[in-house]
């Protein structure tokens, strides 16, 4: 199951709310028998992959992604569930 576009307000950081969003993603997940969650995000933004990482996500590829002549690379995680 892909995860995209998922974005939290950064005066709610650190509150567990992103936490608890993501419990109940799995949660959905589990209920229809997926095993695997994955997602993108930008290489540059790091704190999105520390959190991701503390909930358990590993890289398992890259890619570019271009937006208009910029090319930004983005980090492909997944979870294991």
């Amino acid at each position: 199951m892909e995860i995209e576009r998922i974005y939290l307000l950064e005066k709610y950081h650190g509150n567990g709310y992103g936490k608890d969003l993501f419990e109940s993603i799995i949660e959905i997940a589990r209920a229809r028998n997926i095993d695997r969650v994955w997602l993108g995000v930008w290489s540059k933004n790091t704190v999105a992959i520390k959190f991701y990482k503390k909930l358990g996500f590993i890289k398992f590829d890259q890619h570019l992604f271009k937006l208009g002549k910029d090319e930004q690379l983005d980090y492909l995680l997944e979870l294991t569930i």
